[in-house]
């Protein structure tokens, strides 16, 4: 069975009867007031199929199912959206894994994009703060019998598709299974469990840490600083002569590209989210101008390569 809660009411709601095989230690995220959840590992059975639930319509409808063998253990954030990132897990035979996936909400597709640093692990905790991703933490392992709790934690950059160590100036005191929620760029941590050595010990302590001082401010690659609040981004910057480049933008909004004398390139109208642009151009500097819906303009150029 399937309920909601009514905050307002303080009352709860049947809904519509999950439609997948009942399931454990599943993966989920929410998107543009829908659910979604997939994976399991139990009960009999593992599956790597994912659904989404619309509550308006009170319906489930089956998505594309992950196209890998990681079938429990993992962490999924949305950002932007536009995407969802699955971290982590394990496999049928126990084997913990570090892959990384890449959901597209709108196409409804799956792609690989990597994998996360230091070892395999499941059951970890990760925060989303739109630009950037922080997370680490959960079971991890350097065989295939001793498990311990990872301490170590990771920055991804989702414009650059780039992962950096962060250090915590205050180490949790569990890191594996507990609750996670970001607020007003505060990522907080609840419950999970301290040991795994011999038993399982849990606890109720709630922590949090200021996000702020994380976010990239680096500009040495060429590209605008990227901080949780952007409005408008530009990568990969520099690009290679006929490869595309990506435009990430909070607004909707059109762009022109303009050679060094002035002479227009190309022009496009631009939509919230993700777009993709691809320009052939011998030019080894293309200038833009971007105009948002909010009135905001933005300038810059590319630097392309051979």
């Amino acid at each position: 069975m399937f309920w909601e809660y009514d905050p307002v009411g303080d009352i709860w709601n049947i809904r519509a009867g999950f439609p997948g095989a009942p399931r454990q230690n599943c993966s989920y995220f929410t998107s543009n007031g829908k659910g979604y959840v997939g994976q399991t590992y139990g009960c009999g059975f593992a599956d790597t199929y994912f659904w989404e639930y619309d509550p308006i319509l009170d319906n489930w409808t089956q998505i594309t199912t992950l196209p890998s063998n990681i079938t429990a253990g993992s962490v999924t954030i949305s950002t932007l959206s536009t995407d969802a990132y699955l971290f982590g897990g394990y496999d049928q035979n126990g084997n913990l894994l570090k892959d990384v996936w890449k959901y597209n909400i709108m196409g409804n597709q799956w792609d690989s994009i990597g994998q996360m640093p230091g070892l395999g692990r499941c059951y970890s905790v990760f925060w989303g703060f739109d630009s950037v991703i922080i997370g680490g933490g959960g079971e991890t392992s350097d065989n295939d019998t001793i498990f311990k709790l990872g301490n170590d934690f990771y920055l991804y950059n989702i414009f650059l598709n780039l992962w950096r160590p962060v250090v915590f100036q205050n180490s949790f005191d569990s890191a594996g299974a507990g609750i996670t929620f970001v607020y007003n760029n505060k990522g907080y941590y609840f419950g999970g469990y301290t040991s795994i050595t011999t038993s399982l010990i849990f606890n109720n302590n709630m922590w949090s840490f200021d996000a702020s001082r994380f976010f990239p401010t680096d500009t040495s690659t060429g590209i605008a600083s990227v901080r949780a609040d952007v409005t408008f981004s530009l990568y990969p910057n520099p690009v290679g002569h006929g490869q595309g480049f990506s435009i990430s933008t909070s607004e909707s909004g059109s762009i022109v590209f303009y050679d060094a004398l002035g002479q227009l390139l190309d022009e496009r109208k631009l939509v919230r989210g993700m777009n993709t642009v691809r320009l052939s151009t011998a030019a080894e500097v293309v200038f833009y101008r971007a105009t948002l819906q909010d009135g905001r303009t933005e300038n810059g150029k590319v630097v392309t390569s051979p």
